[in-house]
């Protein structure tokens, strides 16, 4: 079940487990930590805030918004202290989980090699600004981002290793849509290749979006600076991608040229799945080290992949003994597996590396078509939901069955209410030593399961494991009971929890 846990990064302010979830116009609160990560020498500089509390839009539910915003504010002040690298803040719940995953951070950095350590830690003395609704800013309709594109391959003989490199280019994208920068990546990184593969290297390499032109010309010099010299071959190419939407990943043996936009959905064969790819907050939510690799987000009922273990969030790492450096090289190397083969796979799952094994069929059932959720229905309708609360510590995981939901209970707020109170009669039902949950906060999930939302609240504790409350809602009760489905397929034994769920 810990296949969820990266939302956990959905930031709140601390409630006792049973209390009503905020209202919609209440601000959500969280705790967070910014860094700032420089490898251009032998030992990473690395600069670190405090944790420091912080409030968010209730439009910006896990506060990555904010702490994109943060991140640039603290990178800006550490290029006044001299420093310049890679931005990134984290954002959490409670301020003992922000400071527990800062010491973590700072714990390996501070590991050693031949009685070095590997990083240089700075503490800066840095809050940022106070944020409030009447303080925020209408952001602009565009954007501008800064793409940089590389691929290194060091097996080559007798060179040490052959670069490819594009110059720094620049993009206006629409900036209602936070995760635009990372898809135009995901496109441009796809035709990069092809750039790749007319120099003579593997087809390989990937784009990556930076919020300021410094940003992008800073990794341009690390780059150059470790691959340009002596006994390395470094091509620098004046090329530039055109302009076109990238329709995520559908993983079969021939690719076609994509057609539709990032968000809309694909049918699968093949292997049987639907992969984009790993965003730079999505690596971080997964503990994944960089954003290498390919993120399932769907798996065909009967198709290869699901009999071999894969599930949805799982992040695809190496198939038949070759990396996925990004989810454009699944089609690439199923394209070359031979049908009725076995091939070994790596997966990461719950932050830590799982191998399984793909038996590989000509072809794969596909996964449902996924329409937009028709409007007004639930307010002809109403849902159906399902929901489960688990537990680690003293293993423990209770399943309601599905029940309809009447229009005049489907609402946002109401729904977060229902979890909310399912929580309480869990505990009052199964008395332990349980943690306090963040609010329960609802999202739409329309562009993985057609229809639906779900509400969320979990955590997790070092020596206290981790507790889950979710609860799936659709207008069709057949793609809840499938969703139902999809979730216990990992084995786990849920019991029924008899809860009457009328107010």
């Amino acid at each position: 079940m810990h296949r969820f846990a990266w939302l956990a990064l959905v930031a709140g302010s601390l409630v006792s487990v049973g209390a009503k979830a905020q209202t919609p116009t209440a601000p959500p609160q969280g705790f967070g930590f910014c860094t700032v990560t420089d490898s251009s020498s032998a030992q990473v500089r690395i600069w670190a805030s405090p944790v420091f509390p912080l409030t968010h839009a209730p439009t910006d539910p896990a506060g990555f918004q904010r702490s994109q915003e943060l991140a640039g504010e603290f990178l800006a002040h550490v290029t006044t202290l001299g420093g310049a690298g890679s931005k990134s803040c984290v954002v959490l719940a409670s301020q003992e989980e922000a400071a527990s995953f800062r010491e973590e951070r700072r714990a390996n950095w501070d590991k050693r090699m031949y009685f070095i350590k590997v990083g240089d830690w700075r503490e800066v003395a840095w809050t940022p600004a106070a944020w409030s609704p009447a303080t925020a800013t209408a952001p602009p309709a565009e954007l501008t981002r800064y793409f940089y594109c590389y691929q290194v391959d060091t097996d080559v003989l007798p060179r040490r290793s052959h670069t490819v490199a594009t110059t720094v280019f620049a993009r206006t994208l629409p900036a209602g849509d936070r995760m635009a920068g990372y898809d135009k990546a995901a496109a441009y990184s796809l035709q990069f290749r092809q750039q790749v593969r007319a120099h003579g290297l593997p087809e390989n390499g990937d784009c990556a979006p930076y919020d300021t032109r410094a940003e992008a010309e800073h990794q341009q010099q690390q780059i150059r600076r470790h691959f340009k010299g002596f006994n390395m071959q470094f091509d620098e190419i004046a090329w530039t991608p055109g302009d076109a939407d990238l329709a995520p990943t559908v993983a079969t043996p021939a690719q076609a040229a994509p057609t539709a936009s990032a968000r809309a959905p694909m049918p699968a064969t093949g292997l049987g799945l639907r992969i984009t790819g790993v965003s730079a907050e999505l690596a971080q939510a997964l503990g994944l080290s960089s954003t290498q690799g390919a993120w399932v987000v769907e798996v065909a009922d009967g198709s290869p992949a699901m009999k071999a273990g894969i599930r949805p969030m799982d992040v695809l790492v190496e198939i038949a003994g070759q990396a996925v450096t990004g989810h454009g090289d699944v089609p690439a190397i199923a394209g070359r597996l031979r049908p009725g083969s076995e091939a070994p796979l790596r997966v990461w799952r719950e932050r830590r590396m799982l191998d399984l094994k793909l038996v590989v069929s000509a072809q794969s059932p596909a996964p449902a078509g996924m329409a937009a959720k028709p409007a007004g229905v639930a307010a002809e309708t109403g849902q159906y939901c399902t929901a489960f609360v688990m537990r680690s510590k003293e293993n423990l995981m209770l399943h309601v069955p599905v029940w309809h939901v009447p229009p005049s209970q489907a609402s946002r707020p109401a729904l977060a209410d229902s979890l909310s109170r399912l929580i309480a009669a869990v505990i009052q039902a199964n008395p332990a030593k349980w943690t306090a949950l963040p609010a329960v906060a609802c999202h739409d999930n329309f562009g993985v399961f057609a229809g639906e939302s779900f509400c969320l609240t979990n955590t997790y504790k070092h020596f206290g494991g981790s507790q889950m409350a979710a609860q799936f809602c659709n207008a069709s009760k057949e793609l809840i009971e499938k969703r139902w489905e999809m979730i216990r397929s990992d084995g786990s034994q849920a019991r029924i929890f008899p809860w009457p769920v009328a107010p």
